[in-house]
């Protein structure tokens, strides 16, 4: 027996999970970390594709940025498909190209084509990971909405962690082409899984109205174990935010800020992240222990984002991160001086992680409280697009250093004042919209988990 609620979405928000609804979150979460994977495969492979290759400093760091520059384009230029042809074939498409891109990485003859090959398998990233943090809110319930979403940001962690495990132990015997097959074999699970298990948003079926659209949402709905409905509510006109909006009185110089925070927290993060195996193997220690340090910055990073969840219900976001940007400033120095001591380093590594991890999902909590409603998911996605910036010429930049001479104690001294200044720019924030709410302890539920 069909029922008519106020609004369709409502039949998936309330009520219990479905097993079928648990198991489409589930899929959504693994792409994620399949993507922090994909994302990562270059710096657990830089030393050895250095050595096939011959690449001086300058040159990985070109390759360790290239897919962070696809994946750039991508959620700017093709993630917005996802709003009109639906989040599902977007999916799809965009999980296809990375199986295929990463097969033929694996393949490559050159380290101009490896190039290429991380720029387009960058693009499907990005066109994929908005639609990732997309599904798990529709498809959970308000109860298991906010839990979900903060797995899900844990992703690229949990991608880099597990990830990095199998492949180092596969490089050691095989090679570093065996990590691309891995990444491909993901992809291709991935791919799977969607197709047999995630169904298209019924929030996109319901925004963008269709000719079946009644007939397809109740597809949908009956996919996912809940009863269909007779009528969709009316259709709703959504003003579309501004950049101008983002400068409006107070709300410049809090933007000003904001971007100034998330693009050096953003340099600071993928510095470590993509650099960390190398400096580590130059430093002294072997290739292995490089990629184990890589893995161990994940796993500090999985718990760094647990605690600053739990900290933050308790104590403003603004504060908790400053304090995890000032925290991670004062373990780049303490990486940096044990950089050629295994033990030590590798435990440095895994402190690394941790704060910069929690200043990542710190942002994102701090952002989302700074602008009214009507805007928030704008505002967001400005400050993120900013912060990709960092996150592109961080790699690169470092490169050029280290092919100038600098040692890699030096250039974690210079990656810790971005995360100072962004400690200074959070500082220097002030209270959270009225509009949000009266504290900014919690995030709003329906925005994006972060995708870095």
């Amino acid at each position: 027996m069909s029922t008519t609620p106020t609004d369709v979405r409502d039949v998936i928000s309330h009520g219990r999970m479905t097993g079928r609804q648990t198991t489409a979150v589930v899929v959504a979460i693994f792409l994620n970390v399949v993507d922090g994977f994909d994302i990562l495969v270059m710096a657990f492979t830089g030393a050895s594709v250095s050595a096939e290759f011959g690449l001086g400093p300058g040159g990985l760091g070109l390759l360790l940025s290239a897919g962070l520059v696809g994946m750039a384009i991508g959620s700017v230029g093709l993630a917005p498909l996802a709003d009109r042809v639906g989040r599902r074939p977007v999916t799809i498409a965009s999980l296809s190209l990375i199986t295929v891109l990463m097969a033929a990485s694996a393949l490559a003859p050159s380290a101009t084509a490896l190039g290429v090959l991380r720029f387009l398998t960058g693009l499907g990233i990005g066109a994929m990971l908005p639609n990732l943090s997309t599904f798990v809110s529709e498809f959970c319930t308000a109860r298991w909405r906010e839990p979900a979403i903060t797995l899900n940001s844990l992703g690229y962690a949990l991608g880099g962690t597990i990830g990095g495990l199998l492949a180092a132990p596969l490089i050691a015997a095989y090679g570093w082409r065996a990590a691309f097959w891995l990444g491909a074999a993901f992809g291709l699970t991935g791919l799977l899984l969607t197709l047999a298990f995630v169904p298209e948003s019924v929030h996109h079926l319901v925004v963008r109205r269709p000719a079946d659209a009644l007939d397809r949402v109740n597809g949908v709905l009956r996919r996912i174990g809940r009863a269909p409905v007779d009528a969709l509510p009316p259709e709703e006109t959504v003003a579309r935010a501004r950049l101008a909006d983002m400068f409006r009185g107070d709300l410049g110089r809090t933007t000003v800020l904001i971007w100034v925070a998330f693009f050096c927290v953003m340099a600071s993060f993928y510095f470590a992240n993509s650099w960390t195996p190398q400096l580590l193997a130059g430093a002294g220690l072997s290739e292995q222990q490089g990629i184990y340090g890589g893995v161990l910055l994940s796993v500090g990073g999985v718990l760094g984002a647990l605690v600053f969840a739990a900290v933050a219900v308790k104590v403003p976001a603004k504060l908790v991160e400053a304090g995890a940007l000032l925290g991670g400033a004062v373990m780049f120095v303490v990486f940096s001086l044990a950089l050629s001591q295994a033990v030590p380093a590798l435990a440095a590594a895994t402190l690394v992680g941790f704060f910069t991890n929690a200043a990542i999902a710190g942002m994102y909590a701090v952002v989302a409280t700074r602008y009214p409603s009507a805007i928030r998911g704008a505002g967001v996605g400005w400050a993120v697009g900013v912060g990709r910036l960092g996150a592109i010429l961080a790699p690169t930049i470092a490169g050029w250093l280290l092919a100038t001479g600098m040692g890699g104690r030096g250039l974690f001294v210079v990656f810790l004042v971005p995360m100072v200044v962004a400690a200074v720019a959070v500082l220097a924030l002030g209270r959270p919209a009225a509009a949000t709410a009266t504290s900014d302890r919690a995030t709003d539920p329906k925005q994006p988990s972060p995708a870095v």
